[in-house]
């Protein structure tokens, strides 16, 4: 038997001036990577006009 459900994927999005809100964002992707998502971490002021 096969088991087809997919993983959940989960974007963490942030803007962090000072990095606080950026090591709240790290440990919500930890939690949701130890829960067996694929999680991509996006720093909102990295984002350009080609993303």
């Amino acid at each position: 038997m096969t088991n087809d459900v997919e993983l959940p994927r989960v974007a963490v999005c942030h803007y962090s001036g000072f990095g606080h809100t950026a090591t709240l964002a790290a440990a919500v992707a930890a939690g949701a990577k130890s829960g067996g998502a694929e999680v991509t971490s996006i720093a909102v002021a990295d984002i350009t006009d080609p993303d």
